[in-house]
């Protein structure tokens, strides 16, 4: 056995821990219950947003050491985190979104654009072994 397979991969571990904490956060939002830090759904929307980009950095780079950058699974996975961008910034900045009505509409949106893109890192991962050190 490889010493690099014994290794833990801390990438994988952070990612996972924030998943579920995405996951608690979506819970509490939709079920309508607060508490102090995250008083509002403009506070949620964008403790949403810290912990889905922080889960992106942990597992864009062993995907793309793993695949590549012309890999479908990475394109895709760049189309949806460059569409977290443009829903984070338009939120940031005030702009009218499409079927985005209210903080609700845009916490939804990007809870599952966060959703589709942990699917693709799991497909990757499963498939394409996408997590393992390159």
């Amino acid at each position: 056995m490889d010493a690099q397979e014994n290794e833990l991969n801390w990438n994988a571990l952070g990612s996972g821990v924030l998943s579920i904490a995405a996951g608690l956060l979506v819970v509490m939002v939709l079920g309508g219950r607060t508490f102090s830090p995250i008083a509002d759904g403009r506070a949620a929307f964008y403790a949403m947003s810290m912990i889905t980009f922080a889960m992106c950095l942990l597992g864009m780079r062993n995907t793309v050491n793993r695949l590549g950058w012309m890999h479908p699974l990475t394109i895709l996975g760049s189309v949806i985190g460059a569409l977290l961008v443009a829903l984070v910034v338009g939120v940031l900045l005030g702009w009218q979104l499409p079927l985005i009505h209210n903080d609700r509409d845009a916490f939804l949106a990007l809870a599952v654009l966060t959703f589709a893109k942990w699917v693709l890192s799991w497909i990757g991962r499963l498939f394409f072994h996408a997590w393992a050190p390159a």
